[in-house]
């Protein structure tokens, strides 16, 4: 990577923090409940309070970390693809 110095750093991996503030309030207008902190709240399979939606990343934790987000997209995924399954027997 070439940093704005014009140094150029060798980098096996990086990680970004945006500084971003998580806007949880319009799921929250749907209807999905926010915990006390304002964040989404949702179950330990990604679940939200309501059906069929799910939340990831930043939104339901604050957690704003793309490896964290990935994790609970592949455990929402997985929640979603049981869900279906039992809604088709």
């Amino acid at each position: 990577m070439t940093l704005q110095n014009e140094e150029t750093r060798p980098f096996d991996t990086m990680s970004v923090a945006l500084g971003t503030t998580p806007r949880a309030d319009p799921a929250g207008t749907l209807g999905v409940d926010l915990d006390d902190n304002g964040h989404i709240a949702i179950d330990a399979m990604q679940r939200t309070s309501l059906d069929g939606v799910s939340a990831i990343g930043d939104v339901p934790n604050g957690i704003d970390q793309i490896a964290v987000a990935t994790g609970q997209g592949a455990v929402a995924a997985s929640a979603i693809h049981d869900d279906l399954s039992a809604s088709r027997s």
